[in-house]
């Protein structure tokens, strides 16, 4: 199962250390609601765990692709 880290600066830390893949917000903000790329960020994970920080601004960077492709946020604090 491929789980990915949308983070922030003390997360992604964790998840290197850990060799969990992570994305932080400058890294969500190049996907710019471009669909293509929100889905096949969306295909190749099975799930995301976010910081709770990090949440909020998702629907914001990355629009609807997420949730409409059924993956669920796991919040982190």
């Amino acid at each position: 199962m491929k789980i990915c880290m949308l983070g922030d600066a003390q997360h992604v830390e964790e998840a290197k250390k850990i060799g969990l893949d992570y994305m932080d917000v400058e890294a969500l903000k190049k996907l710019n609601t471009n669909k293509k790329l929100v889905k096949k960020l969306a295909k190749k994970y099975h799930s995301f765990l976010a910081s709770e920080s990090v949440i909020k601004q998702i629907p914001r960077l990355l629009g609807p692709g997420l949730n409409k492709a059924g993956k669920y946020h796991i919040t982190v604090s």
